[in-house]
């Protein structure tokens, strides 16, 4: 009985670890890969509504570039509760 509890308790520490690390990478992957990203095409939208390059670069950093980690929080979130209802 105490073998089968520890390996229960082994399982669902691998688990946990899994998951954690999937989640950094996952997180890790759209920071820098679709958040970065996003720069070069929130400065060309704005600079087609006739924004100048430099306050669209500004604007980016103040709105979107210091913030990355709350919109971080909101693509999980959204991923999150997108698959729960798949």
């Amino acid at each position: 009985m105490k073998n089968n509890y520890l390996k229960l308790k082994l399982s669902i520490l691998f688990q946990t670890v899994f998951v954690t690390a999937l989640t950094l990478l996952v997180g890790y992957i759209l920071m820098e890969f679709v958040l970065d990203d996003a720069s070069n095409e929130v400065v060309q939208i704005l600079k087609s509504i006739n924004v100048e390059e430099e306050m669209a670069i500004d604007w980016y950093w103040r709105v979107i570039g210091n913030n990355k980690e709350f919109f971080l929080i909101i693509v999980m979130v959204n991923l999150i509760t997108k698959t729960k209802t798949l």
